[in-house]
């Protein structure tokens, strides 16, 4: 299992962190083919690249904590383009479903020269998440959000919208039929 630190009062607190292969695969990547290309200059043929890592911590069978942060370049690692923090508690109701509300700061700066500017976004949002297996290995995940978005920029100052998201997703184990720690899997999805 992963790294279970005991607390004083006898609790434990599960940690588990999950590392996308892309992070090792990005250095290598930037060896072989540097953002110099002829593309660079023609802003919609600009690849990006999105650097995440998240974390969730387990408290009880219940209650966890989900802790994200993305740092999203235009020109890969040239130009800043977004920079997002997510954080929310989770409480499994049992083991198909899931409740959560959180918090997400997105702050968004320009492309290249775009003639706009720097904007800030505020979102609360609550989550509903449906787990099913198909047959014995495939695990299918639901996820049902609705967001509160608060965005500030300097033309327009605050504005207020709603969304509504939905998010499929697959997940099969390579090895085994569960995933298990260190374990190899593949995901799909799409929202």
């Amino acid at each position: 299992m992963f790294p279970v630190k005991k607390m004083k009062t006898g609790r434990c607190i599960k940690v588990n962190v999950f590392r996308r292969i892309s992070i090792f695969l990005i250095p290598i990547f930037f060896l072989l083919f540097p953002s110099t290309s002829s593309i660079a200059d023609d802003p919609e043929s600009k690849l990006g690249n999105w650097i995440g890592a998240q974390s969730t911590l387990v408290f009880t069978d219940h209650w966890s904590f989900f802790l994200q942060g993305e740092l999203r370049t235009w020109e890969f690692f040239h130009n800043l383009n977004e920079l997002l923090w997510r954080f929310a508690p989770y409480y499994n109701i049992n083991k198909r479903y899931m409740v959560s509300i959180g918090y997400v700061r997105v702050d968004t700066w320009p492309y290249d020269d775009e003639p706009y500017q720097k904007f800030d976004e505020n979102r609360l949002y609550e989550e509903f998440l449906i787990s099913s297996k198909w047959g014995k290995k495939l695990k299918v995940k639901h996820r049902f959000r609705l967001e509160q978005r608060w965005i500030t920029t300097i033309e327009y100052g605050t504005e207020y919208s709603n969304r509504i998201r939905y998010k499929l997703g697959f997940t099969l184990p390579l090895k085994g039929e569960t995933i298990e720690p260190r374990g190899y899997y593949v995901t799909l999805l799409n929202e």
